[in-house]
This record gives C-alpha cells, structure tokens and sequence, in this order.
C-alpha cells in the first residue's frame, strides 16, 4: 500500500507543520487520523465512477493527506477572533482594520473598471490613507520577517522557497537569467507600435499585450478544451471528470475533489473572454500533469508548488508557442508582470524601511523598458502583496527556468 511505504514520512512532514503552528501531533493520534480517513476512503472510493482518476492506494493516501490537512487548519485557528489574533498576525489584523480585503476590491474596482484616462483623478478623490496604510504594510513584512526567523529560517523568502520546494540551484538560476529573460520578453513584445500614452503608466495596472491583439484565437472556454485534447488525449478520456466553472472569485484556480473523484477547475469570468481562455489552457495544463502523477502514484501536494507550476508552465508555453505564437509572445507580457511583483517582495522583505511607491515603480520600469514611472503607489491594492506573500514565487521562477 502506499501509505504504508510513505506513513513514516508523512507522520514526519505533519509532526513538524504542526510544531510550526505550536502544536503536537503524536504517533496515536497520528494514527488515530489515518485511520479515520481510511475508513472514509474506502467508502468513498467504492462510490466513484469510472474511469477513476487514481487507484484505490492512491486514492486513500490522498485522503489521508487531505484530512491532517483540514485537522491542522482547524487547529491553527481554534480560539482566535479578531479582537485576539494569533501574535504572528496581529499587524496584518491591524492593517486590514484599515484596509479589509472587501475595501480593496472596491477601490481596485473603482479605479480600474473607469476610463484609463479618469483614473488619476478617481485616485485622488479616494484620499487613499497611503503614507498610514504603507507605515502598517512595512511592519506586517517586519512581522512576518520575525515569524521566519522563529520558525528558523534565516529570511522569509527562504521560508518560501523552502514550503514550495523551490531548490537553492534553481533559485540560483532565476537570479542569474533574470535580465535575460526580461531583455528577450521585451524583444518580443517590441514589434507593437500602436500602444497609447497611458500604457505603461501606473493607472495601467500591468501592461498587457494579449489584450491589444487584432484577433484572439479562441472564442470560448469549449474551443480551448477541444484544441487542448486534440493535442493530449487523455484530455478527452478523463473529460467526464474534468469540471469546468466559471465564478466570481479573484484567481482562477484547481483543485481535485476526492469525494467525487473530479478535477475543479473555477475560471474567474470578471476577466475578459481572452484572459479566460488562458487562465483555462494553464488549468487544463494542471489537470494533464494531475492525472499523470495520479497514475504514478503521487498526489500533488508531495511534488510542491513549484514543481506543479514548472510542469503546467511548460506544457503551456509549449502548446503556445507551437500552435498559437502570436498568443505565446503576447502572453510574455504575463510573465513580466509577475516578476514586478517577486522582484517587490523580493526587495521588501530584504528591506522593509524604503520608499515602496518608488521601489514598485523601479520593479516595472525594470521589466518594462518602456516604462518611465516613478512612484506607483497602487501596489497598495495588490491583494497578493497583503495577504498571500510570494504566491506568485513558483510562476516566476518556473517561468525563468523554461524561457
């Protein structure tokens, strides 16, 4: 069985995520969980249809892994409000007391859904508190500096790479080909003239060059799935296990629902048709290499993040570039804006007292040539940058080390 040959280690992986978070996790009830979810595992496995995704092993040790995973975060959490968080987040509670998640998106949809051209002044109307709202942002990177350090990490970015399981090589090789790939993205990108004054300012958000294409080549969600199976055919077996939504949610997303043995894909449909498109041939890249590890007997989470994303990464640029480049060089456009953002948090979290409207203004003039910015405070409605620290570190460096 495959929790038999892997109980040992995962027992192993768990005992220290939840040492993490100050708590303990003995060997009974360790097993105790184990045996719970294989119980539930075996139930459930008997009601999936076919084809089934996984094998029966496979199938419990995913569920095995799944409920350590729900017991840990109940946990974590267990006693904590608002008016009493955990001591490792109490500045980031007191920067959402005045900035909560809800806030963002309402000023990222003031300003952004405007004309280009009335966004300045919307801005400015807004009254943002930026010089409080940046003083609590710097000491919620201090915090979380200090949160790294307690868990023994020399820096929080090498907590990152470490929970993503991003290589100190391959980390090496991204700060080595960074220019690099920066110098060829913006070759490639460099033959469009017809770009508007307002394009690489900072009321732009990020620039992006699939949005100024003459044509798309997909006009749905169904043409992108029918082209990807056509190329990989087990697109087209497992098609019956592959759910595809569409929601109002701020990042498409994936995921494997063991109950039902499907592959959840959600599409976020407050972008366009054509970022939608991609979004799902980057999903769909997901879901190819989900069933292939499944197959092998590996569950998605062993293989880290990074792993994940170079393997989807991959699969898309090569589908791209072979049959759509046009598509694939205005996408490099994706990759840019990516490393603004890594190469922010990068810099932050090695020093939190800066400027940080200059600093992201430096980050998108470095990725962008064309960009003369210099000061971009709208990092500020960046959610990612708040509330989910280097989330996009296994994109850029996956994207690094395929370019």
């Amino acid at each position: 069985m495959v929790f038999l040959k892997k109980g040992h280690n995962l027992y192993s992986e768990f005992k220290i995520r939840y040492q993490a978070e100050g708590l303990e996790l003995g060997q009974k009830e360790f097993q105790n969980i184990a045996l719970k979810a294989k119980k539930e595992a075996k139930n459930g496995f008997q009601k999936i249809e076919e084809p089934k995704i996984t094998s029966k092993d496979v199938y419990i040790y995913y569920w095995i892994r799944d409920l350590f995973n729900i017991d840990l975060a109940k946990k974590s959490i267990k006693g904590f409000t608002s008016e009493n968080p955990p001591k490792n987040l109490r500045k980031l509670f007191f920067l959402s007391e005045l900035l909560p998640p809800e806030l963002v998106d309402e000023l990222y949809k003031k300003i952004y859904n405007a004309n280009v051209k009335d966004r300045k002044k919307i801005w400015t109307n807004l009254r943002v508190p930026l010089e409080e709202l940046e003083k609590r942002f710097i000491d919620v990177i201090k915090e979380r500096n200090e949160e790294s350090r307690r868990k023994g990490y020399k820096t929080t970015l090498d907590f990152y790479l470490k929970s993503n399981k991003i290589s100190k090589i391959k980390y090496e090789y991204f700060l080595k080909n960074l220019n690099r790939v920066i110098k060829l993205c913006n070759k490639e990108l460099s033959n469009n003239n017809n770009l508007s004054d307002w394009f690489y300012t900072e009321f732009n958000n990020f620039p992006c060059f699939v949005c100024q294409m003459n044509e798309f080549p997909f006009e749905s969600l169904d043409s992108v799935f029918l082209e990807l199976a056509k190329k990989y055919k087990i697109l087209t077996k497992y098609k019956n296990k592959i759910v595809i939504l569409q929601s109002d949610i701020a990042i498409s997303q994936i995921s494997y629902i063991k109950e039902r043995d499907i592959i959840q894909i959600i599409i976020n449909n407050n972008q366009n048709i054509g970022h939608q498109c991609l979004d799902l041939i980057h999903e769909l890249s997901h879901a190819i290499f989900y069933i292939k590890n499944f197959q092998e007997g590996t569950v998605p989470a062993e293989r880290g993040k990074y792993r994940n994303e170079l393997d989807a990464s991959k699969l898309e640029m090569n589908f791209l570039k072979n049959y759509y480049n046009e598509l694939y060089k205005a996408n490099l456009s994706r990759v840019l804006s990516n490393l603004i953002i890594i190469l922010f948090e990068i810099s932050i979290y090695e020093n939190p007292n800066q400027n940080l409207g200059e600093l992201f203004a430096r980050c998108y003039n470095k990725c962008f040539y064309q960009a003369r910015q210099k000061n971009n405070p709208l990092f500020i409605l960046e959610k990612r940058l708040i509330y989910q620290p280097f989330k996009s570190l296994p994109h850029a460096i996956a994207d690094v080390n395929i370019i």
